[in-house]
């Protein structure tokens, strides 16, 4: 908005209660009405307060809720300042008679006054049924109206107090009414728990002097002020509760980024972008303290999630990703290591390379393989990498030439062996066993002769597998 004493007022009544404090909807006065008529009311008015008689409101869009006598002696107060009744007088209904002014405009901006303000009072009392666009369209018409700033002229005239009010009055209306208007839209969308609606709704209006984006920065501005102070609180708790940190941060804070979100979209804000990508930055840092402790890995999978939700710079994208995926790491390393009673947060990783080593040691090549095999599943060094692949082949194979007694005995190492065994003579055994009958059965002597191939082939194919050593072990 414009600068000077007439827009000042259009910044204070630009609210969603834009007409629902109208001094003229308040105290039923009409706009036209000159200095001694308005005398005249308020006296009436004052009266009737006095023995307990309600004020009336404008009979043509009379107010939802009673007045108070503050409230009607704050706008009596209003019509006794001619800058704050101009603006209100935009803001209210012109009536019929056009004998004062000459203009044409009356109807059209009655009109635009009566949509917009039945679209407020019906966003105030939860009705989403009334449409926004009869206001909109009907007050772009009016703006754009060159009769409107006439009759607005004409008026500073009649009011004449040409020491508080002048043409320059005029020109801060012209200015500073689009915005007062879209900024209505601004403030009902701050009050509701869904205000992107009514923000899409505001982005519509499409006025070109209307800066949108600093409205919508300062409808969110007290939301912003509470994320950072809680943010600052968080910060403080890390390096020693960083549960306390993310107690602090969810769900509050994250539901307010998220309807901060749904008005002021942070992609069109760099203060909001910050905001959220600090945001993303303490939850990344209270996960990684969490990892320490080794809680619960979900919650900390939830709150690398929430972070990475949050970040909007590469930079923090990429560590909150690497640490979620460190995390999955993590617990993928864990399911191996209970295998053996141990997990990564106490040293398990190293615990596991030292029972490998004394496996080794004392000659059983099997259990140091399984070891091997299972810590090739968890390191992510390469040289380490290679190191263990080496160990595992070699321990497989003095396992198969020097096998150590805990790697054959036991049902299940037994069970596996012989079902081995039976896997690698079977088909031989059935090729002897099939030119055996065919010899026996047939008593021909081509299929006698028939049968020695087979025979012969069986033989060989059980002498060929069974003179590999048999792995007792399972295979890695």
């Amino acid at each position: 908005m414009s600068a000077g004493p007439v827009a000042a007022v259009l910044r204070e009544v630009a609210d969603d209660e834009l007409y629902r404090r109208n001094a003229f909807r308040v105290t039923g006065v009409a706009t036209d009405a000159g200095a001694r008529a308005v005398r005249e009311r308020q006296k009436k008015d004052a009266a009737a307060a006095a023995v307990g008689v309600a004020v009336g409101s404008d009979p043509r869009l009379p107010l939802l809720t009673p007045t108070t006598d503050e409230e009607v002696r704050a706008a009596y107060d209003v019509l006794a300042d001619p800058r704050r009744r101009l603006v209100h007088e935009l803001l209210w209904f012109w009536g019929d008679d056009v004998t004062s002014c000459g203009c044409r405009s009356h109807q059209r901006h009655d009109e635009a006054v009566e949509a917009h303000a039945l679209a407020l009072d019906a966003e105030r009392a939860g009705d989403r049924g009334r449409t926004w666009r009869t206001a909109r369209e009907q007050w772009s018409a009016v703006l754009a109206d060159a009769a409107t700033w006439t009759h607005l002229e004409a008026r500073v005239a009649a009011i004449g107090d040409a020491r508080r009010l002048d043409a320059r009055a005029v020109e801060e209306l012209r200015a500073g009414a689009p915005s007062a208007l879209v900024a209505s839209v601004v403030s009902c969308a701050a009050r509701s728990g869904d205000p992107r609606r009514l923000r899409e709704e505001a982005e519509r209006w499409g006025l070109a002097a209307v800066d949108l984006d600093d409205l919508l920065l300062g409808a969110v501005a007290e939301r912003v002020e509470r994320v950072e102070g809680r943010l600052v609180e968080s910060q403080d708790r890390l390096g020693g509760d960083a549960h306390g940190a993310v107690a602090l941060l969810r769900p509050q804070v994250l539901d307010d980024l998220a309807w901060i979100d749904g008005l002021a979209p942070h992609d069109r804000s760099r203060l909001l972008s910050d905001l959220r990508d600090r945001t993303a930055i303490v939850l990344n840092n209270a996960a990684l303290e969490m990892l320490e402790d080794d809680p619960d890995a979900g919650q900390i999978a939830a709150v690398f999630g929430a972070a990475e939700a949050l970040a909007t710079s590469a930079t923090t994208r990429r560590a909150v990703d690497e640490n979620r995926r460190g995390l999955s790491r993590r617990a993928a390393a864990d399911k191996v290591l209970r295998r053996y009673g141990l997990t990564s947060a106490g040293g398990g990783v190293a615990t596991l390379v030292d029972r490998m080593t004394a496996a080794l040691q004392v000659g059983r090549f099997g259990e140091a393989a399984r070891m091997a095999g299972h810590l090739l599943t968890i390191v992510e060094d390469p040289a380490d990498q290679r190191m263990l692949r080496d160990v595992r082949r070699r321990a497989l194979e003095e396992a198969r030439h020097h096998p150590h007694p805990s790697d054959r005995v036991g049902p299940a190492r037994i069970g596996h062996g012989v079902l081995r065994l039976l896997r690698d003579v079977l088909p031989g055994v059935l090729m002897i066993a099939g030119g055996i009958a065919l010899a026996v059965f047939v008593q021909h002597a081509v299929m006698i002769l028939a049968a020695l191939p087979l025979i012969l082939g069986g033989c060989y194919l059980v002498d060929r597998r069974t003179r590999r050593r048999i792995d007792i072990g399972p295979r890695w």
